[in-house]
């Protein structure tokens, strides 16, 4: 800290002493009866000295003066009525979705009165035809179920209008899709806890040999691992009104 200050002021405050020191004597001597203003001078005097090191002072340490905080104003949100911000930010995720499989959901369906059931022991399944109609079940274990309203002959390739089969070896869902034309439709539905495949379209038909062209109605189920196929065939497309009843045979069959 430099004391130049303090002494600058202690030396101004010993200049202004010495002349009014001298002033007051010449009063004095002038007039004897001024000792009022003698007294008055010496107390001027002293004031002089204590403001003059005061300054001095708070020259010397400019740090300890006090300096009252500025203000900072503070600017408050405002909202206005009736206006309404968005942002929108410059890159937008894209998100693809696929279609979802439509599912229909259908309880357990009680066949209806004068259906007979068909007990597959092999299979281990009870499938249900309506009254009067056929039934065949092919060699070996019983695999294929045919039901017909007419007789199935013996040896036919005709295993009925409404067939159930065990599917094995090379026969497979793919396999029946790609024997159909395409644009086929395709469905899933839940029957008795059970998710069907629901497919419907036209076979192919093969010139060579004459065989397909024929409508074809299959539901596809997998059932602990086995894996079996139900098809409704008809040479018209509305399977000579047999679809309902094809829909009762499939939704009534109880596994085992």
């Amino acid at each position: 800290m430099s004391k130049q200050p303090i002494i600058g002021g202690f030396a101004f405050a010993v200049f202004l002493l010495d002349n009014w020191f001298i002033l007051f004597i010449q009063v004095i001597m002038n007039s004897a009866t001024k000792i009022v203003l003698v007294v008055l001078g010496v107390v001027v005097l002293v004031g002089v000295v204590i403001v003059s090191a005061v300054v001095g002072y708070n020259m010397a340490n400019p740090n300890n003066q006090k300096v009252s905080p500025t203000p900072t104003a503070q600017v408050s949100p405002s909202v206005t009525a009736g206006v309404t911000i968005s942002v929108t930010p410059n890159t937008s995720p894209t998100v693809s979705t696929s279609p979802s499989p439509t599912v229909s959901i259908t309880t357990e369906v009680t066949p209806p009165s004068g259906w007979q059931p068909i007990d597959n022991t092999s299979q281990k399944y009870i499938a249900y035809r309506p009254s009067g109609w056929y039934f065949k079940m092919f060699a070996p274990n019983m695999q294929l179920l045919g039901v017909d309203k007419n007789k199935i002959p013996d040896a036919s390739e005709y295993a009925g209008m409404f067939t159930i089969q065990r599917l094995t070896g090379s026969s497979t869902l793919q396999a029946a899709k790609d024997n159909l034309d395409p644009g086929f439709s395709e469905t899933t539905q839940e029957i008795s806890g059970r998710t069907w495949t629901i497919i419907k379209g036209k076979q192919k038909l093969y010139e060579e040999s004459g065989m397909g062209g024929a409508y074809v109605k299959l539901a596809y189920v997998n059932v602990s691992g086995k894996e079996f196929i139900a098809q409704l065939q008809s040479t018209s497309s509305g399977f000579g009104g047999q679809e309902s009843n094809f829909d009762i045979f499939v939704k009534t069959i109880k596994f085992y």
